[in-house]
């Protein structure tokens, strides 16, 4: 049997299509290791951009609320294309 999308239904109220991994089709990935690298990077983005704007954009008080340093998280800034 295979495992897709409509086995794993959207939360009530959102666009199956909608949301955090909206457009990764793991069968567009060579194997399980690069769709969980896109999936893991996919949610990185996501926490980063969260905790940025929860701190007005002060990078020093949202790498302490990620629990890395200014460099790690400006890596991963530039990383995933996120400037103000």
């Amino acid at each position: 049997p295979t495992y897709g999308a409509a086995d794993h239904p959207a939360p009530p109220g959102q666009a199956a299509d909608s949301g955090l991994l909206a457009g990764l089709d793991p069968d567009a990935f060579p194997g399980l290791k690069e769709y969980s690298e896109a999936v893991l990077a996919r949610c990185e983005r996501y926490a980063i951009l969260r905790v940025l704007e929860r701190e007005k954009w002060n990078r020093s008080a949202a790498a302490r609320s990620l629990n890395v340093t200014r460099k790690t998280l400006a890596a991963k800034m530039s990383e995933y294309g996120i400037e103000r």
